[in-house]
């Protein structure tokens, strides 16, 4: 059923005749004649009946608007369903490109995280300190860096000490110059062949040598924050001498 503009206007025309045939009857004496009440009679139920159509009509509307917006709501999460199924599926695309295209990179990148966490699992250090010096910093430094407590060997000394074990690296820790330089020397003469040397002085005094043998595989630091990544750099550079 629907509603239009021809509804509309027998609405109105039926009215008028309402009205005028009522407001005859109002004005009219005892003699009205019967007819006129019949006709007028009808006339009230076509209206009645117009009227119960509109109504109709009018729930009609409404229902079809509250569909039609459940549709659209409907209608509207679908799209959105596929709009996202869409951009996943790109994201995919797009991440597994980046994983073709950098597989060398990454896989670097692991090999080196693989081979740094060797380093400090295994590596054995000796750390030797002047008699008068301080290793506490470097105890704790050590530690919380992750080198393995059981593998480093922490001595204070003045005079040459026999090795009883081969070290991958001797740290000469001269923070305050009060480790000789000749008794570091002496440690490195006395290691292996793969051994190699760190040495850390705060007081940017370089180390003094010009033994070949030591500068190969020296490195050092002269601020606590150049000390991780230098020795790991060392220990590295030791893989292929």
């Amino acid at each position: 059923m629907s509603f239009n503009l021809s509804d509309s206007t027998a609405l109105k025309n039926v009215k008028t005749r309402i009205e005028q045939i009522e407001g005859f009857q109002q004005n009219s004496t005892d003699n009205i004649d019967n007819k006129f009440n019949e006709a007028s009679f009808k006339l009230k139920e076509e209206y009645k009946k117009i009227s119960d159509k509109l109504e109709d009509d009018y729930q009609l509307i409404k229902w079809l608007s509250i569909i039609g917006f459940s549709t659209t709501l409907v209608t509207l999460l679908g799209i959105l369903w596929k709009f996202k199924k869409y951009v996943d599926q790109k994201l995919k695309e797009k991440f597994d490109t980046i994983i073709d295209e950098k597989e060398a990179t990454i896989l670097q990148v692991i090999e080196t995280q693989d081979k740094e966490k060797n380093i400090l699992q295994n590596k054995k250090i000796l750390v030797i300190t002047g008699e008068n010096g301080d290793d506490t910093f470097l105890r704790n430094f050590l530690k919380k860096r992750g080198f393995q407590r059981e593998n480093i060997t922490y001595q204070k000394v003045n005079s040459y000490q026999n090795i009883n074990e081969n070290y991958d690296a001797i740290f000469a820790n001269n923070d305050k110059e009060n480790l000789d330089e000749n008794l570091t020397d002496q440690y490195f003469e006395n290691s292996n062949d793969k051994t190699v040397l760190f040495y850390y002085n705060t007081t940017r005094e370089p180390y003094k040598t010009t033994n070949d043998k030591v500068l190969q595989k020296l490195s050092f630091a002269n601020s606590p924050t150049q000390i991780y990544g230098n020795l790991i750099d060392l220990f590295r550079h030791q893989e292929i001498l």
